[in-house]
């Protein structure tokens, strides 16, 4: 009997199995085609919308390569604006240096000259002290006696 028992319980097990089978092709399956269709369609939306990125993303990059490439000009253009300044300052420069050194030859030249004409009056004026004192002690001899 126990044969009979099993057997009528495999097939009462066989048809449970059967019914949930059922149960879970008719509930589950239509749910699962559901969540598949939603994935799908969020697949589908997250694909466009990293391409719309990407073009945003490239189209940043293009203005910026623009945008570089003008302050690499501008900054090329100030470049040799600034190596033309300091090529007029270094002439100005030398110019300067060359208009002192003959302002210097030349200031030299009239402060010696002036020197020599100081030296010449004083040794004029020297004289002239000189003489008067001598003047000036004799008469003073000239008196005391």
């Amino acid at each position: 009997m126990l044969l009979i028992d099993s057997s009528a319980a495999l097939r009462d097990n066989g048809h449970v199995i059967d019914q949930l089978r059922e149960v879970l092709q008719s509930f589950l399956a239509p749910q699962l085609e559901a969540l598949r269709g939603e994935l799908r369609a969020t697949a589908a939306e997250t694909r466009a919308e990293v391409r719309e990125v990407l073009a945003e993303v490239r189209e940043v990059r293009a203005e910026l390569g623009s945008e570089i490439h003008g302050l690499r000009a501008e900054i090329q253009r100030l470049d040799a604006k600034i190596d033309a300044l300091d090529s007029k300052a270094m002439a100005h420069r030398g110019e300067l240096v060359s208009e002192i050194r003959r302002v210097e030859s030349v200031l030299s030249t009239d402060f010696v000259r002036m020197e020599n004409n100081v030296d010449v009056r004083l040794g004029a004026m020297n004289e002239k002290i000189e003489t008067f004192r001598r003047e000036l002690l004799a008469e003073i001899k000239a008196a005391a006696k």
